[in-house]
């Protein structure tokens, strides 16, 4: 018989190794869950929260459950967490019946819905929320994370930890709600939350007052001056929000916010922290643009929105909104003659075009920060919502402290690829602190020459580097970026930027192999690009030195002029071991100018593994929005070939919509297709383009060797 001395020894090492892989982790952040729940006398008073719980060291394709319950002592464990699977509420104990998901990635998110019982109601006041997960069928619960918490109640003859009910705008499902069918997620009174839960409909009957939806919010008695009511999507990302004063909540009693309810929000990056204002003219002060969000709309009913500034302290506001109607400025307290539009979905986001006017000038110091707002109201309801406090600083030419020049973006010929984009310009990785909209924006207040935002405001000094991006028109997605060193911005003076924009360069990365360095980078466009160059440094503040470039490398030629996207790659092999190298990409135009762009960095190694040019991976990611009405986008990834190179030929991709029975609705793609990133959307109609009800469909995406499906809600 054979012997395997070294066995032993083998599975003695694989033991020790695999104890030491990293367990999955759970973890809720502070404004992530409500720091106050509720027990009543019954389960269905019992009125659930939820929080946001964040999964880690997760491993894709493995199932995982969880479960929620608080924690007094060792007689006093309670809780139920819900599965949306079985449509009920699961008891903490009940292991066989808990929520259940599969690991995607690594790492994943999502809001989890739970609830206290009745038999906590003896124990009023603090307690420990408790979150446990395992890998499903392994036994022990290796993730945990225990939270503070303070349970209260609404029962009639509580005095201390008392508790009432916010009810809000879908409670009625009757009524054509501005919260009704966004399934978003809704935290009360700013840091800490003290209450979390999703709005309507979500499709759990327990514990409300009416149809499925979390339509009571359990939340402390008392009097507030002011009550924060934030929405964030189920993503947890922040929507926007609205203020109520003077709101009173008592023992078991209900408040009721009233409706409409419309969120305003706008991302830091997703407007310019500079505005550019004079006292000659209002053509003379330069316009702006932010990308703004509005949540809560009722479909088919028209809206009004305006922009405007404040100085901090100030009562009085100031500010012109552009008109797509009227094709002109409006003053932003001109009611009968602001912008207005019909929602077509409970969510929607596009640009705002605005601009300061001269009688800023004339407060005390009127220069440096100002508060920037936009807020909307429903045509006829009365109600407004509440301004965004948004920081700005105002400035000009001549402003001592915060003077300011012009960069210029292309024009004529050059400025093909940019028709109908949006540009963002930073000089450092905190923020984008200028945007504006390239031609054609049919906008023709404040530019010197034809409609199209030439010009942008700009502080003045020295950059060593500005970071030009740019983006799509409406949908704000980023279409690529371009790097221009050593620029300097002086007070009222231009820096031409038809130079600085020869390609959009979507990626720019560096990874070390044994003995040298592979570099890859792709381009959105490119406008007159004779070709690349490849520049190496031992420190990132050093001195460049070019080590290849277009003229002895074929590799590094550029497209010329293109709108389709380019993948490029350079492998260095002058370079040893364990050293780290700095590079710098380079193009160069038919003009003979030269634009650097960001610096990559690597450690080439014995053990070091390359990059691929092409994605490495098929993947079909998760439609956006979700539940929908009347569109969503869907992504997917087409991936190279195993040694993450492009493919020779196309490959054959089908992506198709089928109902809960399994029956085709409509095939949205079917074609051959190069490794790559895609999307498309679909609308809510079948192959006639007839529109198909409410209710849950799946999308499939298939390939000669892939085949994967996801689940989404469309909502009429």
């Amino acid at each position: 018989m054979k012997r395997y001395p070294a066995l032993p020894l083998i599975i003695c090492i694989l033991s020790l190794f695999l104890q030491h892989l990293p367990a999955q982790t759970i973890d809720v952040q502070a404004n992530n869950y409500p720091t106050w729940q509720i027990a009543n006398a019954t389960d269905e008073t019992c009125y659930p929260s939820a929080a946001y719980v964040e999964f880690s060291n997760l491993t894709p394709g493995n199932k995982y459950d969880y479960r929620v319950f608080f924690f007094l002592d060792g007689s006093n464990i309670f809780g139920q967490v819900y599965n949306e699977e079985l449509g009920s509420f699961i008891d903490y104990n009940n292991l066989s019946d808990l929520p259940v998901f599969t690991a995607t990635s690594n790492d994943t998110g999502f809001l989890v819905p739970y609830r206290a019982t009745p038999d906590m109601l003896n124990n009023l006041g603090p307690w420990t929320l408790t979150l446990q997960a395992r890998e499903s069928g392994s036994g022990a619960f290796e993730a945990q994370k225990t939270l503070p918490d303070t349970v209260g109640s609404g029962e009639e003859g509580t005095s201390e930890y008392a508790m009432g009910y916010l009810v809000f705008a879908g409670d009625d499902p009757g009524k054509n709600s501005g919260t009704q069918g966004l399934r978003k997620a809704v935290a009360v009174d700013g840091s800490p939350v003290r209450g979390m839960y999703i709005t309507e409909p979500n499709d759990i009957d327990e514990g409300y007052p009416s149809d499925g939806g979390y339509y009571r919010l359990a939340y402390p008695a008392g009097t507030y001056p002011t009550l924060r009511f934030a929405m964030r999507t189920l993503g947890n990302e922040p929507l926007g929000y609205e203020i109520h004063n003077n709101v009173t909540i008592g023992l078991g009693q209900v408040y009721n916010p009233g409706q409409p309810q419309v969120f305003v929000y706008i991302d830091g990056n997703n407007y310019p922290l500079w505005q550019y204002v004079v006292g000659s003219s209002l053509e003379e002060c330069f316009p702006a643009a932010a990308y703004v969000n509005f949540t809560g709309l009722r479909v088919g009913n028209s809206y009004t929105f305006t922009a405007r500034f404040t100085r901090p302290g100030l009562e009085t506001y100031y500010g012109y909104i552009y008109d797509p109607g009227s094709d002109g400025f409006i003053e932003w307290n001109d009611g009968s003659n602001l912008p207005s539009f019909t929602a077509s979905s409970n969510e929607m986001a596009f640009w705002v075009v605005y601009k300061g006017e001269p009688a800023m000038l004339e407060v005390d110091t009127p220069f440096g920060e100002w508060r920037f707002s936009v807020n909307i109201s429903e045509n006829g309801s009365g109600i407004v919502s509440t301004d965004l406090d948004l920081p700005v600083t105002v400035g000009n030419k001549e402003a001592d402290g915060y003077l300011m020049g012009f960069l210029e973006a292309p024009s004529g010929a050059e400025a093909a690829n940019f028709e109908n984009k949006i540009m963002a310009i930073r000089n450092n990785s905190s923020g984008f602190n200028g945007i504006y909209i390239t031609e054609n924006n049919n906008v023709d207040d404040g530019f010197p020459i034809n409609p199209g935002y030439y010009l942008i405001p700009y502080p003045t000094g020295e950059y060593p580097s500005l970071e030009f991006q740019t983006r799509n028109r409406p949908d704000n997605t980023v279409v690529g970026s371009t790097t221009q060193n050593g620029v300097t911005i002086s007070a009222g003076e231009v820096v031409s930027g038809d130079d600085a924009l020869p390609i959009s360069l979507l990626s720019f990365a560096a990874a070390g192999m044994d003995e040298a360095v592979q570099i890859n980078w792709s381009t959105a466009s490119e406008v007159n690009n004779l070709g690349f160059e490849i520049w190496r440094s031992f420190s990132e503040d050093g001195q460049f030195e070019k080590v290849a470039g277009f003229e002895t490398h074929p590799e590094l030629q550029g497209s010329g002029n293109t709108n389709i996207r380019r993948d490029y790659q350079y492998i260095d092999r002058q370079v040893l071991n364990d050293i780290t190298y700095y590079y710098q990409l380079a193009d160069v135009s038919f003009e003979g100018v030269r634009t650097f762009h960001q610096i990559v960095s690597a450690i080439p190694s014995e053990n070091s593994q390359p990059i691929g040019i092409a994605p490495s991976v098929y993947e079909l990611l998760p439609n956006y929005p979700n539940p929908f009405n009347p569109e969503t986008t869907i992504r997917y990834t087409v991936a190279g070939d195993r040694f993450g190179r492009q493919l020779d030929a196309p490959l054959q991709i089908t992506l198709a919509v089928f109902n809960a029975r399994g029956q085709l609705v409509k095939e949205l793609v079917n074609s051959p297709h190069y490794a790559g990133h895609y999307s498309t959307t679909w609308n809510g109609t079948d192959e006639s383009n007839r529109p198909v009800s409410s209710g849950v469909y799946f999308y499939v995406l298939t390939s000669a060797n892939f085949r994967q499906a996801g689940k989404m809600l469309l909502i009429r």
